[in-house]
């Protein structure tokens, strides 16, 4: 006996990037998914890309702030401070950053912007 399903209509975006790297726009694209009937109500906990390398987050957080989109000024504050690894970042107070010779609001926004793309946060606590 065949089971009934249920289709969706998603709408996806995509952030179009230039050479560098940088956020230029977005793209937008629609397409259905069917779906059993019995997965109707479930929720969607999270969406991971097909095309795209599964990144391990422990080798993520032990990795350096290099690998990281920053400006060379927010480079040269983690330097200063001796942050090097993107867990180092992350565990940092905002306060704590502040104290360091050439941060600013600017910089303390950009890391945290940063950390954010990838589902941290400043002052997170790591073990």
């Amino acid at each position: 006996m065949d089971e009934a399903h249920y289709k969706a209509r998603i709408i996806l975006r995509r952030t179009q990037r230039n050479t560098r790297g940088v956020a230029i726009g977005f793209d937008w694209e629609e397409c259905v998914v069917e779906f059993p009937a019995r997965l109707r109500d479930a929720e969607i906990v999270g969406i991971e890309s097909a095309d795209q390398p599964h990144v391990n987050i422990s080798e993520f957080l032990d990795s350096s702030v290099d690998s990281l989109n920053l400006s060379f000024r927010a480079r040269t504050v983690l330097a200063t401070a001796n942050i090097r690894t993107v867990a180092e970042l992350a565990r940092q107070q905002p306060y704590e950053l502040f104290k360091v010779k050439g941060a600013g609001e600017t910089v303390l926004r950009e890391c945290a912007r940063e950390l954010k793309r990838h589902g941290l946060y400043l002052g997170m606590p790591l073990n």
